[in-house]
């Protein structure tokens, strides 16, 4: 992962999580990460990144106590398991004019329970619908990047067609 992804992550981290005490350590996990896809979410309830990569594996980068220790785990997508759920929410106007409504995603296995997501599995976003074109927030990119490799041998990074080679 590059430094600009880095400093991303770190400043969208103290924004969402400004009790979580991030330390070098958590950059240098940063670092580890393969292939930077671009695509990931701050998890809502805990300091933690989740991180979609090419081949279809999620990172998960944990700030695990208050003395900033931090862990990574990774896991990959068992896309042909995957149920999607999408709802749309409210619409919001923001001070410039701008039309945003929210979009709630779920990514559960089959079998699993609703109330057993993991974080990567249930993403809030938002798109901006005026003015001009829609817009995605980082969460929405993330949720239908997702969405793209559910079930498929093909998904969309940015533009690009990545194809799984099966094994």
């Amino acid at each position: 992962m590059n430094e600009a992804a880095i400093a991303e992550i770190v400043g969208a981290m103290k924004r969402q999580h400004p009790n979580a005490y991030v330390v070098y350590e958590f950059e240098r996990t940063l670092a580890l990460v393969p292939q930077d896809s671009g695509v990931w979410k701050i998890a809502d309830l805990v300091p933690a990144v989740i991180i979609l990569v090419p081949g279809d594996t999620l990172f998960t980068i944990s700030i695990v106590d208050k003395d900033g220790t931090t862990a990574m785990r990774s896991c990959p997508l068992e896309r042909d398991k995957i149920l999607v759920g999408m709802k749309w929410g409210e619409s919001t106007k923001g001070d410039a004019g701008q039309i945003w409504q929210q979009t709630h995603w779920t990514f559960r296995y089959v079998n699993q329970d609703e109330d057993k997501l993991d974080e990567w599995q249930r993403v809030t976003g938002r798109v901006r619908l005026a003015p001009g074109p829609e817009q995605l927030d980082r969460n929405e990119l993330y949720a239908r990047s997702l969405l793209s490799r559910v079930g498929r041998q093909v998904a969309i990074v940015e533009g690009d067609a990545l194809r799984r080679v099966s094994e």
